[in-house]
């Protein structure tokens, strides 16, 4: 990895993907560990600075211990701008491998992560396809057979009747016809362990709508995300014209 701020000091690493590498480290001034994840060349291609500077935003504002990243398929078709009911969808994901021991939608690829879905949920009707932007997603979809779909009761035979009905909300196909994270929350299955003292409302609203920005805002924005952490340098002039961050990602 790049050299640390001497604040920090490295353990080991934790893993690499294709956006970046991240490590362990120990935070020398606030006495805590923290993750350091180091991105090469974010500007180079603009689908990675706005995944960055949304994953800042939102990062800035997240205070809570029980954070999970699980991405929509339809995101990963490209045919769906993010929004609350794909969150709903991703605990859904992991609440079904919770029962399962394992994920319930597999795939080595998002076209057969996508079979999988329509083989447990059943082939959408048209009207619930009028979502997706993508004509091609919307096209392969079609193509696909069709099907009835798989029971959960038959996926999870030992599951409480009353998680599966839960499950079944949040996997709803059509976004906007899922169940809400607040409905979700007031569900019956929930009853016993659900505590509304433990919800942490946003300070602010995260604006996340980037797409099309062009190139030097982004670097503004990220800069001005990189200045409310660190309100020493709030006084610094802004970047416009070049790089927030260094070629080399640091």
């Amino acid at each position: 990895m790049a050299a640390f701020n001497p604040r920090f000091e490295p353990i080991k690493g934790l893993g690499a993907g294709s956006y970046g590498v991240v490590c362990s480290a120990k935070d020398q001034k606030m006495k805590e560990n923290v993750a350091i994840k180091r991105i090469s060349n974010v500007f180079e291609n603009p689908t990675t600075a706005v995944r960055t500077l949304r994953e800042m935003k939102m990062l800035r504002q997240i205070r809570h211990f029980n954070v999970i990243s699980l991405k929509h398929v339809m995101v990963l078709l490209g045919s769906y701008n993010y929004g609350q009911p794909i969150d709903v969808w991703s605990v859904g994901c992991i609440f079904a491998k919770l029962l399962g021991r394992k994920p319930i939608f597999p795939g080595t690829c998002f076209q057969k992560q996508l079979q999988r879905i329509i083989s447990v949920l059943g082939t959408p009707k048209p009207a619930e396809l009028d979502f997706i932007k993508s004509e091609k997603a919307r096209r392969y979809i079609k193509l696909l057979p069709c099907t009835r779909g798989t029971p959960l009761s038959t996926l999870f035979p030992l599951a409480d009747p009353l998680g599966l009905d839960l499950l079944a909300k949040m996997l709803v196909f059509d976004p906007r016809k899922r169940i809400t994270a607040a409905e979700a929350l007031k569900h019956p299955y929930l009853a016993d362990v659900y505590n509304p003292s433990l919800d942490v409302p946003a300070q602010s609203q995260v604006k996340l709508d980037l797409e099309g920005v062009e190139h030097n805002t982004l670097r503004q924005l990220m800069w001005d995300e990189l200045m409310c952490c660190h309100d020493r340098f709030a006084q610094r002039p802004t970047p416009i014209g070049r790089p927030a961050a260094s070629r080399n990602g640091s």
